[in-house]
C-alpha cells in the first residue's frame, strides 16, 4: 500500500474513533439529563400527582431528581441542582432543609407559594433518599386593618408571645396559651392535647370549659382518626366546622364530659417538621367560627407549640437540665480562666461528653479574614490539625450562604458528601476521620459570633434534628 493509501486509512480511523466518542458523551449527557428532568419520577407513584413539586435528595444533600414542577417553581434552567443553593429561594430555609435530614412535613414559602412539603425516606437498594413531596396550599386569609381590626389582632398575637414565652414551667405556659388564644378566638372551650409517639395517641394535658370536662381531662385520651382530634392528628391539617350537624366529612364523637358543640376548630402543633399535637376550640353556637378565626388560631399555635415544645423539654428531661447546668458552670469558670487554650478545652470536652460524640469544638467569625477560625484545642483532634481547620466566607460561596441563611448544618455521610468539598474541608474531614458532623451557629444577641461543631457520634448512630435541638441549648449557652 502506497504512503498516500495508508494516509487516507489513518485519518478514515481517527474520524470514527472521535465520532464514536462524541456520540458516548452525547449518550452519557443524555442520560443524566433525564436522570434530573425525567418525566418518570423514581418514586412511589402515590406519593406525588401531576401538580406537585418533587425533588429527591440522597443522605448528606446531593439532589438526584427533580421534576418539571419544582424546576419551574426553583427556577432553574439546567444541570445539577445544588439543595443549599435551593433553600435560598425558601423562607424559612430551615424548615426546608430539615426535611432532607429526617421524615416529617412542613410549611413555607417559596418566591410567594404557599406550600405544604411532606418527606419520605425511601431505601433504593442500598442507599437510602429522601423524596420531599411539595403542594401549593391555598393562603389562609390575612388580616385586613379594616375587616379584622388588625391593631387589637396584632397586639393580642404581640401579648401571646410574650405571655407564653415568659416562663418555662409547664403548666404555667399551658394556661398562658389557652388564655392567649381565647383574646383572639373568643371560644366556649378549648382543649390542648399532646401526641405519644410510642403509643401514638393524644393526651389531653389542658381544658377550659365546663367544670365536667375539665375534670376528666387526664383521664382521657384519643387514637389516631377518633374523632375530630384523631383526624387532625392522622392528616396533620387543620379542621374547620361551622356547624357541625351538618358536617359529613368527618364523625363527629361527642364523649359524656364534652360540653355542648355546634361549632369547631381544630389545627395541628408542630414544631419544624415534627407534630406535637393538637390544640382545639369550640362554641355552643351555630356558625361561630369561620376561616378568619381558623388564621388567627393557626397564627397562635405556630407560637403555642414552640413555646409548649419548649415547656415540655425543660419540665420533662431532668437529666438535660443537670448537663445545662455544666455548661453554667463552665461559663461561670470563663472569668477565672485566663487562656483561652484552656477554656476551649473544657468546653470541648463538655460538649462531646453531652453529644456522646468523639469530637467537640468552636469556629469563631474572623471578621479581617472573614473567615470562621477553629479555636484550639477541638476536642478529639490533634492540635495540628485543629489549626488547620477554617471556613472561608467569601461573597457568593457555599459556605457564605450557610452562614447567612441558616441556622445549623449536618451530614451524616461526610466522605460522600458534595458540599464538604465545596467548603474546602474534604482533605482535613478525610485526615480526621470525620463521618458525620453536625454545626450549629453561636449567637450573642443579634449578632452571629461563630458555630459550634460535633463529629462523630460514639455509636455510629446519625445525627437527628433532636440532637440539632440540643446542641442549640448549648451553643446558646456556651455564646
Amino acid at each position: 500500500m502506497d504512503p498516500f493509501s495508508v494516509g487516507i486509512f489513518i485519518i478514515l480511523i481517527a474520524a470514527l474513533l472521535i465520532g464514536g466518542a462524541l456520540v458516548a458523551a452525547r449518550l452519557t449527557s443524555n442520560r443524566r439529563g433525564q436522570l434530573l428532568s425525567s418525566e418518570e419520577p423514581p418514586i412511589p407513584v402515590n406519593l406525588t400527582s401531576v401538580n406537585d413539586a418533587v425533588l429527591v435528595a440522597r443522605i448528606g444533600g446531593q439532589v438526584s431528581y427533580v421534576n418539571e414542577v419544582a424546576r419551574e417553581w426553583f427556577a432553574l434552567e439546567g444541570g445539577a441542582p445544588d439543595l443549599w443553593l435551593l433553600s435560598r429561594r425558601v423562607s424559612p430555609p430551615d424548615a426546608f432543609l430539615e426535611l432532607f435530614a429526617t421524615e416529617g412535613q412542613a410549611d413555607f414559602e417559596i418566591d410567594g407559594r404557599s406550600i405544604r412539603a411532606s418527606s419520605h425516606r425511601v431505601a433504593v437498594g442500598e442507599a437510602v433518599q429522601f423524596i420531599v413531596v411539595l403542594r401549593e396550599q391555598a393562603p389562609l386569609p390575612v388580616l385586613d386593618r379594616e375587616e379584622r381590626g388588625s391593631p387589637r389582632a396584632l397586639q393580642a398575637l404581640a401579648d401571646i408571645s410574650r405571655t407564653i414565652n415568659a416562663s418555662l414551667i409547664y403548666e404555667d405556659t399551658l394556661t398562658a396559651v389557652l388564655e392567649g388564644i381565647r383574646r383572639l378566638v373568643p371560644y366556649d372551650a378549648a382543649q390542648i392535647s399532646l401526641f405519644n409517639t410510642e403509643r401514638e395517641f393524644l393526651q389531653p394535658v389542658v381544658r377550659a370549659g365546663t367544670p365536667e370536662y375539665v375534670a376528666a381531662t387526664r383521664g382521657e385520651s384519643y387514637r389516631l382518626d377518633e374523632g375530630y382530634t384523631g383526624w387532625i392528628a392522622r392528616r396533620r391539617r387543620a379542621l374547620l366546622v361551622p356547624d357541625v350537624s351538618r358536617d359529613t366529612e368527618v364523625a363527629f364523637q361527642p364523649r359524656a364530659s364534652d360540653p355542648p358543640c355546634a361549632s369547631y376548630i381544630g389545627v395541628p402543633l408542630t414544631v419544624r417538621n415534627h407534630f406535637i399535637g393538637v390544640a382545639e376550640v369550640m362554641s355552643a353556637q351555630v356558625e361561630r367560627f369561620d376561616r378568619d378565626d381558623l388564621a388567627l388560631l393557626t397564627l397562635a399555635a405556630d407560637q403555642a407549640a414552640v413555646a409548649i415544645d419548649n415547656a415540655r423539654q425543660y419540665s420533662s428531661q431532668a437529666e438535660r437540665v443537670t448537663e445545662l447546668s455544666g455548661l453554667q458552670k463552665i461559663a461561670g469558670a470563663i472569668s477565672t480562666l485566663q487562656d483561652p487554650y484552656q477554656l476551649f478545652a473544657q468546653l470541648g470536652q463538655r460538649i462531646a461528653e453531652l453529644m456522646n460524640c468523639e469530637m467537640a469544638g468552636v469556629l469563631l467569625y474572623d471578621r479581617d479574614q472573614n473567615r470562621l477560625i477553629s479555636q484550639t484545642p477541638i476536642h478529639g483532634l490533634q492540635d495540628a490539625l485543629a489549626a488547620r481547620s477554617s471556613i472561608s466566607l467569601e461573597r457568593g460561596s457555599p459556605a457564605r450562604n450557610l452562614w447567612e441563611d441558616v441556622s445549623f448544618w449536618l451530614s451524616n455521610d461526610v466522605p460522600e458528601d458534595h458540599l464538604v468539598q465545596e467548603l474546602e474541608l474534604g482533605m482535613l474531614a478525610e485526615m480526621a476521620g470525620v463521618r458525620n458532623t453536625a454545626l450549629v451557629a453561636m449567637n450573642l444577641g443579634d449578632e452571629r459570633i461563630g458555630v459550634l461543631q460535633v463529629s462523630n457520634t460514639r455509636d455510629g448512630s446519625p445525627f437527628t434534628l433532636e440532637d440539632i435541638r440540643l446542641l442549640q441549648i448549648y451553643a446558646d449557652q456556651a455564646a
